[in-house]
């Protein structure tokens, strides 16, 4: 019984360490974060911040997998579930990545500051990106392909689905920051759900049946 309770402390201990960590990454960048002020900020001893991360490239990898890790849940759950309508199948796909872009909006700015000044941080992660993108992109193609077949949807690559869904997400937890600069009485709740509803108009604009555009 006293293992279980260690186990469980030391659990709770690394969860606080990593939402300690994620915070102060946000915050002062892979640079300028400091495993002591980590440790402080999650109640827990130095000594105890190495058992669990033995250096800050091991701790900040953790952090970053956690998140890729959740979103690739999310998009394969998705991919589980089964839809009637391949429309309101990728509809739901761009409504849930947005909201877990929006969620996540600072972690994945940091994120992308830190691939263009710490790009060797990024290798492990990169392996796992890879692996989920091609499981992901795989079991949706097949999807594609068959309401391509049946004249529902245009032909498409279901990467570059993905990739055009990812893209407009993530620019839009930036033209909030942007709109919010420019304007103090702006309406964000108001605002998001414009843009959650036109990028899904977008995406499926682009599958339309009579679309001339090929992006194959």
């Amino acid at each position: 019984m006293q293992d279980n309770k260690s186990k469980e402390l030391k659990c709770c201990k690394k969860d606080a360490i990593l939402q300690a960590a994620e915070e102060v990454f946000i915050q002062k960048g892979y640079d300028g974060a400091r495993m002591v002020e980590i440790a402080n900020r999650a109640g827990v001893g130095h000594p105890l911040l190495h058992y669990h991360f033995s250096n800050k490239k091991m701790l900040f990898q953790q952090v970053v997998q956690q998140k890729l890790c959740i979103l690739s849940q999310i998009l394969w759950i998705l991919l589980d579930e089964k839809k009637l309508d391949i429309r309101e199948y990728i509809a739901t796909m761009v409504s849930r990545h947005f909201d877990f872009v929006q969620q996540h909006g600072d972690h994945i700015r940091f994120i992308i500051n830190e691939l263009e000044t710490h790009p060797k941080l990024f290798t492990n992660n990169r392996v796992l990106v890879l692996e989920q993108f091609k499981k992901t992109s795989g079991k949706l193609q097949e999807d594609l392909d068959k309401a391509a077949a049946n004249g529902e949807i245009c032909p498409i690559k279901a990467e570059n689905l993905l990739m055009d869904i990812l893209s407009l997400n993530v620019f839009s937890t930036y033209t909030k920051a942007l709109i919010n600069s420019l304007n103090e009485d702006l309406d964000e709740k108001s605002f998001l759900e414009t843009r959650k509803a036109e990028n899904i108009k977008m995406i499926l604009g682009r599958l339309q049946p009579e679309n001339n555009f090929n992006l194959e």
